[in-house]
């Protein structure tokens, strides 16, 4: 990527401090955007998102208002791809999940009322789409179903070994409390640190606090890895990804319980760099985490790190 880069052309991540574009940086242009579309001017409302969008790509209210629009032209596949893509960006946003199953709710009856067409129906009958309705859906389910049955058999037949790439979270556990409240800049963030990282499997979530600014990396512990080089290699991940950040705190989770918890700051990972040998993290996990808290250490007020922790 070019040095001036400000996202990933692969995943659309945000490479620079502020590059998500919150609703407030855009707040104007969506308005505007928004007035165009009610002002009976779609392709106006179309042409204003889309020029947030090449600024901010990770912007979700951009991606539901390209929804609305759509909508309102009667474009429901359209729609339904914006509002998916949305879905995918805020995956908390109860108004893109509904109106996505709006669209979709649309897009089952205009099918339904097709088909009646088709097959000579009346479609005044509410009996006659009720059935229709319940033939496709009948498709539908022997389709996946099908699909299933495919893929298990295709994954058992599979002689290379199966690969997570995400995280299996059990309910209730910590890793998921912290993944599922994570903003769209921090999801975006976490990407750019997995593209970067050598060991992306145990990197769970990212959470920011802009104030200082600073970072909370949580990471998985796995069996023969030490602790605290898993810890070192989290410091490693999120300064290189984000160097703007002037803190990282990296806890170390195994089996729902947390096991290590250090503090870094930038300025003691930039004099630890030099301990960095190939795959070997020893010497540097000493460094820049010379006394981390563990379940075997004591609680002790929170202190500004003179060298990492």
């Amino acid at each position: 990527m070019a040095a001036a880069s400000t996202f990933c052309p692969e995943c659309g991540a945000g490479l620079k401090e502020g590059s998500e574009g919150s609703d407030e940086a855009v707040y104007q242009e969506l308005t505007q955007a928004n007035l165009a579309r009610t002002r009976g001017k779609p392709e106006e409302g179309v042409e204003i998102c889309l020029g947030v969008l090449r600024r901010y790509p990770n912007n979700a209210s951009a991606h539901i208002l390209l929804g609305d629009i759509y909508a309102d032209a009667n474009d429901l596949p359209k729609a339904a791809e914006w509002y998916e893509m949305a879905v995918d960006l805020a995956p908390d946003s109860a108004p893109a999940k509904e109106k996505l199953q709006r669209v979709r709710d649309r897009l089952v009856q205009r099918e339904a009322a097709l088909t009646a067409k088709q097959l000579g129906i009346p479609q005044r009958s509410s009996q006659a789409v009720l059935y229709v309705v319940g033939v496709a859906a009948l498709i539908i389910l022997v389709g996946a179903a099908s699909f299933l049955l495919g893929s298990q058999i295709k994954g058992e037949q599979d002689d290379s070994p199966l690969r997570v790439n995400n995280p299996v979270v059990l309910p209730g556990s910590p890793e998921r409390a912290r993944v599922d409240t994570m903003l769209p800049g921090e999801r975006a963030l976490l990407r750019a640190m997995k593209q970067k990282s050598t060991h992306k499997e145990r990197l769970v979530s990212v959470l920011e606090d802009p104030r200082e600014p600073s970072l909370t990396v949580t990471v998985r512990g796995e069996k023969d890895v030490p602790v605290e080089v898993a810890a070192a290699n989290a410091v490693i991940d999120a300064f290189e990804a984000a160097p703007a950040y002037r803190r990282v705190t990296v806890r170390v989770v195994v089996s729902d319980q947390t096991v290590l918890v250090g503090d870094v700051t930038a300025d003691a990972y930039a004099a630890a760099k030099q301990y960095i040998q190939g795959t070997d993290l020893s010497a540097f996990a000493a460094q820049v985490l010379p006394a981390p808290w563990t379940p075997a250490a004591s609680v002790s007020p929170k202190s500004d790190p003179a060298a990492g922790q």
